[in-house]
């Protein structure tokens, strides 16, 4: 999760909340931490698949 980043389906890329354009397959470096809580206190944009291995989650709170 980026804060207030969205992913733009025209240009194929993710949208920052600083409106940095980042293209599929470019690198980033995400600053933020683990996540120990209670999963059901997590606010998803868009749930993650059935099968994703929740066990460990980053939660990202910057993006450069």
């Amino acid at each position: 999760m980026i804060p207030d980043g969205y992913w733009d389906d025209r240009q194929q890329s993710l949208i920052s909340s600083e409106r940095k354009l980042i293209k599929s397959g470019g690198r980033i470096m995400l600053g933020g931490s683990t996540y120990t809580g209670p999963q059901g206190q997590l606010n998803w944009t868009t749930a993650p698949d059935k099968t994703c291995d929740l066990t460990n989650i980053w939660i990202a709170n910057s993006i450069s």
